[in-house]
């Protein structure tokens, strides 16, 4: 994300800003993942949330398979 975002290639113009509570957490992460600016990190939370609340949906059968190689999804 922090490569698009460097690029001009991320499309945030209408992206939440990160809440002023949540700017430590934020920070915390960067000690694990890089460097990277705060809007990169949290643009790749919410895809990282979105994708794993799919697959845990699916998994728990409360939504129908994606066909036989997830290619479809």
């Amino acid at each position: 994300m922090e490569q698009l975002r460097l690029a001009g290639k991320l499309k945030i113009k209408s992206f939440p800003k990160v809440k002023a509570e949540f700017k430590v957490g934020y920070e915390m992460w960067k000690k694990y993942g890089g460097e990277a600016d705060i809007l990169s990190l949290s643009v790749a939370m919410l895809i990282w949330a979105r994708v794993h609340g799919i697959v845990s949906l699916e998994i728990a059968g409360n939504l129908p398979p994606f066909g036989a190689s997830g290619d479809d999804l």
